[in-house]
């Protein structure tokens, strides 16, 4: 027989951590290739369930999620492509537990890179200015930092429908808090952008749910209005007001 899928794609993701970037970059490109292969293979019991999940995909999404921190521009701006090429295609086949292993194994440690990235940040001289963001390559923070909380935020939309708010709601404003309630302005920029991002997720994700007869008149007999704030309102409200309570007195 030929050689296991699992050693093929565990080898490639060796191959992407090669110090030559045409290796790494061809090694990518392979294992997107083999997501579409396993597409059309899965009739033969490959990369299918929850069980693959595991078994089959763990070790690639965690390859992958390793090269996102990848010192080298294009290699890391690649692995995340991929990553999210195949979450957003697989995705659907997992479970909200599984969502939230993936979320918490695989994507949240992502955004460590941006707390260990030691190039050098701009910053405010003054209250009301706002710098430009530094454009240098190898800087995680400003080039990719932006685009994995995208990514994160944009996974989080597409499956929060399987429990997903009651499960990491919680832990994702927590993680981007911790980015807003720091010293180091080019966290802190990171952290408000996500914020606004996951906000304004929540909040077109709720005048969906709500529809479009939200403001009319309720007759007899329809459901009652909910009392009070939700668990996710509760949540987004605390993690507010904590931030502004801690950064009112910052000098940016």
């Amino acid at each position: 027989g030929g050689p296991d899928v699992v050693e093929v794609m565990s080898a490639l993701g060796v191959f992407s951590g090669s110090p030559h970037g045409s290796i790494s970059m061809a090694s990518l490109d392979l294992l997107l290739s083999y997501n579409d292969f396993l597409e059309l293979d899965s009739g033969k019991g490959q990369g299918k369930g929850e069980d693959a999940v595991f078994s089959l995909w763990w070790p690639l999404l965690l390859g992958l999620s390793t090269r996102v921190g990848d010192a080298r521009h294009d290699v890391r701006t690649k692995a995340l492509e991929v990553l999210y090429a195949i979450l957003r295609t697989r995705g659907h086949a997992f479970s909200g537990h599984t969502w939230a292993v993936i979320f918490k194994g695989v994507l949240v440690p992502m955004v460590d890179s941006a707390r260990t990235d030691d190039s050098q940040q701009v910053r405010s001289r003054y209250p009301s200015e706002a710098p430009a963001e530094t454009i240098d390559p190898s800087s995680w923070l400003s080039m990719t930092g932006a685009s994995v909380l995208d990514v994160i935020i944009s996974l989080f939309k597409q499956h929060k429908g399987k429990g997903l708010a009651e499960i990491l709601l919680g832990d994702l404003l927590a993680l981007l808090e911790s980015f807003v309630c720091q010293k180091e302005e080019g966290l802190a920029r990171l952290g408000i952008r996500g914020m606004d991002s996951l906000l304004t997720t929540l909040w077109d994700l709720e005048r969906d749910e709500e529809g479009p007869t939200h403001n009319t008149q309720h007759h007899r007999g329809s459901s009652p209005r909910r009392v009070g704030p939700s668990l996710e309102e509760d949540l987004v409200c605390k993690s507010l007001c904590r931030s502004m309570t801690m950064n009112l007195c910052l000098d940016f």
